[in-house]
């Protein structure tokens, strides 16, 4: 075990290089067989990029292909919602932009010339925005506290006197758990924030990959059946709401991310036969939760806020 996400080369485009990369939320991701076959970050080191493998994936088995460039895009979705570091280096974000239009060109939505747009918009603001910039707005939206102007917290979301918090809070943590994950004291989020909910699907989506790679069936029908129900019942449910949300009020870097986000778990929901939730679902009151018993308990606490120098 590591604290390492488990396919750092992602986020690099100088494959084997020693670089800075986005922090995983988890604490431990098991690491990936190394060996023939699969898709080791030897082999990503030997070969080069994961646009390599995209390419590979695509003339072996298209199927594999859509499952790698769906791990891609929600391993990029989870670090453009993770609180901003003042500290990185946003170069190295940008030398993902291959590796990313190369997940959009082979996903067979039948929007993916628009999604392929809104990625480009969205790698233009990145270019115009400094990380001062990207952590003061980061901030005002989502804010230091669970009840920002667009809370990235499935758990604020929700029609009044559901009460879905106590059990809907226990059923994600033990998602994590089942596949022998935990969050990383370094994270500082609940395990509602859509950062960890989207890294949570990327690992899925890898997981399977790395099973069918290795002719396990069985595991990779495992993994596949758990990526389709944590996005049935907790993703589709509040992230197209949430997405729109950021949208509405955000006028910089975050405006660029909110569109894509939407656009791509949408589209992804709707080719998984999943009906995506509804839109306008409202933020919850804070009299609800303090009803439901959830403001308090420990999975509540706010996450501390972030200093600027």
């Amino acid at each position: 075990m590591s604290d390492r996400t488990f396919t750092k080369t992602q986020f690099d485009g100088n494959a084997g290089r020693s670089s800075r990369h986005p922090e995983a939320s988890f604490a431990s991701h098991p690491e990936p067989r190394r060996g023939e076959g699969s898709l080791a970050q030897d082999r990503l080191r030997a070969e080069g990029s994961p646009c390599f493998e995209i390419l590979r994936c695509a003339q072996n088995d298209v199927d594999v292909a859509v499952l790698l460039s769906r791990s891609i895009l929600y391993q990029a979705l989870s670090f453009f919602f993770r609180r901003p570091d003042l500290a990185q280096d946003l170069s190295l974000v940008d030398k993902t932009r291959g590796i990313w239009q190369a997940a959009v060109d082979t996903l067979p939505f039948h929007n993916r010339d628009r999604l392929r747009g809104l990625l480009d918009a969205l790698l233009g603001r990145l270019k115009n925005t400094t990380p001062k910039e990207w952590a003061e707005e980061y901030e005002k939206l989502l804010g230091h506290t669970v009840k920002g102007v667009a809370s990235a917290y499935e758990l604020e979301y929700g029609e009044e006197h559901t009460h879905r918090e106590p059990h809907q809070l226990a059923d994600i943590t033990a998602f994590y758990s089942a596949f022998g994950l935990k969050l990383s004291n370094r994270s500082h989020e609940r395990a509602d924030h859509a950062s960890v909910e989207l890294e949570f699907m990327y690992f899925l989506l890898y997981k399977e990959i790395l099973a069918l790679e290795d002719g396990k069936e069985e595991k990779a029908q495992i993994s596949m059946e758990a990526s389709r129900h944590f996005l049935s019942e907790h993703l589709s449910y509040w992230f197209p709401a949430f997405s729109l949300r950021v949208s509405k009020y955000s006028k910089g870097l975050l405006k660029g991310i909110a569109d894509f986000a939407f656009e791509f778990v949408v589209q992804d929901c709707l080719a998984q036969n999943i009906k995506p939730g509804s839109q306008d679902l409202p933020l919850r009151a804070v009299q609800e939760k303090i009803e439901a018993a959830c403001v308090s308990c420990e999975f509540a606490r706010p996450v501390a806020s972030m200093e600027f120098s």
